[in-house]
């Protein structure tokens, strides 16, 4: 895996841990936090994140119908 691919994934992951928290403490509101990051999935994808991270975010977008 290329040192490129990583330090993407690595950043992905850390913003979306960083707004799972802001959610958690009502910082943000939720829509808002998907519109930061959850929606555009389709990005993360052309740009090679591992599918798990991914999948990881999409359920992060049905945090709220729990």
């Amino acid at each position: 895996m290329s040192h490129s691919k990583i330090s993407k994934e690595r950043l992905v992951t850390v913003l979306s841990l960083g707004l799972s928290v802001a959610i958690k403490n009502q910082v943000i509101e939720i829509d808002g936090a998907e519109q930061l990051l959850y929606s555009p999935l389709t990005i993360l994808n052309e740009l090679g994140i591992d599918q798990q991270i991914i999948n990881l975010m999409r359920a992060g977008t049905e945090l709220e119908n729990l």
